[in-house]
Parts: structure tokens; C-alpha cells; sequence
């Protein structure tokens, strides 16, 4: 794409350019995905999750329901786009939200003080506990929904907040730069998006989607346990057959 410093209207024909050829990779992509059965997977990871997520995440502090649910329908929209890599970086920021919401909604105070700031970023000094508190790393708030968590006594939920922190671990090197570094990178701005990259997302997407709905289940008992009952299939389907059979077998729940 380099050249001379064009003009405004060399601008505009490049643009226009530029958006004709990236709408033909765009409409290649959706003839493959239409036949995909990986692609199909990823969407209903997403569609599932989504469902419960409108019924389990409702905040009252912490971060609005809203974020997380984006991400949860900007997954396949990103497939379909040949963006995978941003995929994976969408899901690490997903679980930063949902475990923060589970820190936050029993810290009203803490939640106050980080919306008066939310990109200050990590706090290290104690002087202030509040805002040591309400600027922490994410291993912080991970710890603190697996103590949380403690008392849950069918132990899923904590094995589920277990599977987030290797979930994250996984995805940090999607967040940083060592996850476009190495052997066989090339500069080429769309990902490839074949069965094998797209069964790979999916499994980390359904483990970390369904872990957090886990969490986020445990959390608000009362409200995971009235929902209706095609909520609870997308639910089941969603955690698998062996975790929705010992839900239900119970007990379950803080």
C-alpha cells in the first residue's frame, strides 16, 4: 500500500479500493463457512451462551451485562471477517469481565471507585485499600472468585474457575505480542479459517463461554434456578451432558 503521499481524492479511490477487495474476502469467507461445520459450531457456542447469559448475568454492581455479551455475538462476526487472532483476544478480555463481576457484585464500594477510573490501570500501592482493591490484576480477582467459590458444594464452580485461569493462560499470548511472532507468520491481515483453526477456536471459546456461565450460575443460584426451560437446554448443551448431570443431581449453588 505504500507510495507517494497522495491527495484527498487519491484517498478516496484507494479507500474504495481497499473496501471492494476486502468485501470479495468477505464474500469468499461466507461461501466457506456456509459449508463449514466448524463455522456452525462456533455459532451456536455463541447463540447458547448468549441465552443464558440474558437470564444469569444481570448486574447490580460491577460491569453491565452489556460488554460481555457483545463479545459472546462478536465471535462469529469476527469468523467471518478472517479474524481469528481478535477472536481469541475477545475471549480473554470475556473472562476478565465475568470475574470481575463476580468480585465487584459483592463490592459495591470498590465498583464505585473503579468507574470513577476504569482506565487507570494496576494500582500497587496499599496506602489506599479501595483503590488497591478496585485495580487489580486479574490472578486478584481469580483468586477471589475461587475463594468465593469455596463453598459451592458440588465443587464445580471452583474446578470452573479453575479452567478460566488456564483458559486466560492460554490467551495471553493472543493478547501480546508473542502469540504474531515466529516461524510461518506473514504480514497478510486476514487469518485462514479452515476446519482446523476453526475447531481450535471452538474449543477454547465453548471452555471458556461455559465455564463462565458455570461461575456465573453458582453465583446467582436463585436466578440460574428459575430459568425457563429452553434457557436450561441451551444451558446443558452448552456445559455438557456429565457437568448438566451433576447440576441437576445437586446440590448446587451458593
Amino acid at each position: 500500500m505504500a507510495g507517494p503521499l497522495p491527495h484527498s481524492k487519491q484517498i478516496e479511490c484507494m479507500a474504495d479500493t481497499f473496501l471492494s477487495d476486502f468485501r470479495q474476502e468477505v464474500v469468499a469467507a461466507e461461501l466457506l463457512l456456509k459449508k463449514s461445520a466448524g463455522f456452525q459450531n462456533i455459532f451456536r457456542t455463541s447463540l447458547a451462551s448468549d441465552a443464558v447469559l440474558s437470564k444469569i448475568l444481570t448486574a447490580r454492581n460491577g460491569p453491565p451485562a452489556g460488554p460481555a455479551r457483545a463479545i459472546v455475538s462478536r465471535v462469529p462476526i469476527l469468523v467471518c471477517a478472517r479474524q481469528v487472532g481478535p477472536c481469541r483476544v475477545e475471549l480473554r478480555r470475556f473472562i476478565e469481565l465475568v470475574i470481575w463481576h463476580v468480585y465487584f457484585e459483592d463490592h459495591p464500594v470498590e465498583w464505585k471507585r473503579f468507574e470513577c477510573e476504569p482506565r487507570r490501570g494496576f494500582v500497587r500501592d496499599m496506602e489506599d485499600p479501595i483503590d488497591f482493591c478496585a485495580h487489580r490484576e486479574l490472578t486478584f480477582y481469580l483468586n477471589y472468585a475461587k475463594s468465593r467459590m469455596a463453598d459451592e458444594p458440588s465443587k464445580i464452580a471452583g474446578r470452573a474457575v479453575d479452567q478460566l485461569r488456564k483458559d486466560q493462560s492460554i490467551l495471553n499470548a493472543d493478547v501480546h505480542p508473542t502469540g504474531i511472532v515466529g516461524h510461518g507468520i506473514t504480514k497478510f491481515p486476514l487469518d485462514t479459517i479452515g476446519e482446523v483453526e476453526l475447531k481450535n477456536l471452538n474449543v477454547i471459546q465453548r471452555s471458556v463461554f461455559s465455564s463462565a456461565c458455570i461461575v456465573l450460575a453458582a453465583r446467582h443460584t436463585p436466578r440460574f434456578n428459575s430459568i425457563g426451560a429452553m434457557h436450561r437446554a441451551h444451558f446443558d448443551w452448552l456445559v455438557g451432558s456429565k457437568t448438566s448431570k451433576e447440576i441437576r443431581g445437586g446440590p448446587f449453588g451458593l
